[in-house]
C-alpha cells in the first residue's frame, strides 16, 4: 500500500469498511462517468520499476492460466482489509466492490519513503494470521528483498537479498510447483532512477 504522510488527514488508521479496519488509511474511490474506482496514492518511481519487475516476472505463470498477478490491490483478511503492492492469487478471484475476497498465496510489499517501522509491523502482524501467504518486503532505496518465512507461529526473517547478489529466489506456489525469482530481475532498472544498486 502507498501510505500518505501521517499529517496528511486522508490516512486514518482507524477507518473500516463494514466494520473491518482498513490499514493504514481509508480505501479512497473516484467517481468517473458514475462508475466507483479505486484511487490509489501515487508511488515513487523506484516503486513503480520494481512493481513492474514483478509483473513481468510473474507473466510466465499467469500464462499457465492458474494465477492472477494483480498490483495495488486491497485484500479482505477476515478482520482487516489492507492493500499490498503484488499480490499472487489463485484463479479465478472474488472481487467484491473492488475488495478481493481471497487470500493470496504471495504477497510483496514495496517500502516507500513515508513508512514507518510502526506501518510496516502492522502489515507484518496481519499477515502472521495467513500463515500459507509468502511474504517478501522490499526496500528499493538500499535494494534489498527481505524473505520471510513461518516458524513457530510467526513470520521470520528466512534470507535477505542484496541486489548486488547473483542470487535466484524459490517462491513455493504450491506442494508441487515454484517459481525461480532472480534478484537482479526485481531491481533491473533501478540504477536509471539514481538510487545506487
Amino acid at each position: 500500500m502507498e501510505f500518505v504522510p501521517k499529517e496528511d488527514l486522508m490516512c486514518n488508521a482507524e477507518a473500516s469498511v463494514e466494520g473491518k479496519i482498513v490499514l493504514h488509511g481509508h480505501i479512497p474511490f473516484e467517481n468517473i462517468d458514475g462508475k466507483k474506482y479505486p484511487a490509489y496514492n501515487a508511488a515513487s518511481y523506484s516503486q513503480n520499476i520494481i512493481r513492474k519487475n514483478l509483473l513481468n516476472i510473474f507473466e510466465s505463470i499467469e500464462e499457465k492460466g492458474e494465477y492472477e498477478v494483480v498490483k495495488d490491490v486491497y485484500v479482505d483478511l477476515g478482520d482487516t482489509i489492507l492493500a499490498s503492492d503484488i499480490s499472487l492469487f489463485h484463479k479465478p478471484i472474488r472481487l467484491r466492490e473492488d475488495i478481493i475476497d481471497d487470500i493470496p498465496i504471495f504477497v510483496a510489499e514495496v517500502v516507500s519513503p513515508f513508512n514507518t517501522l510502526e506501518d510496516i509491523e502492522n502489515k507484518k502482524a496481519v499477515y502472521e494470521c495467513h500463515p500459507n501467504i509468502a511474504y517478501w518486503l522490499i526496500d528499493p532505496e538500499n535494494a534489498i528483498i527481505t524473505v520471510n518465512v513461518w516458524r513457530k507461529g510467526k513470520y521470520t526473517v528466512d534470507k535477505v537479498y542484496s541486489n548486488s547478489d547473483e542470487a535466484v529466489i524459490s517462491l513455493r506456489l504450491s506442494e508441487r510447483e515454484e517459481i525461480s525469482v532472480p534478484v537482479r530481475e526485481v531491481f533491473a532498472g533501478l540504477e536509471k532512477t539514481g538510487i545506487e544498486t
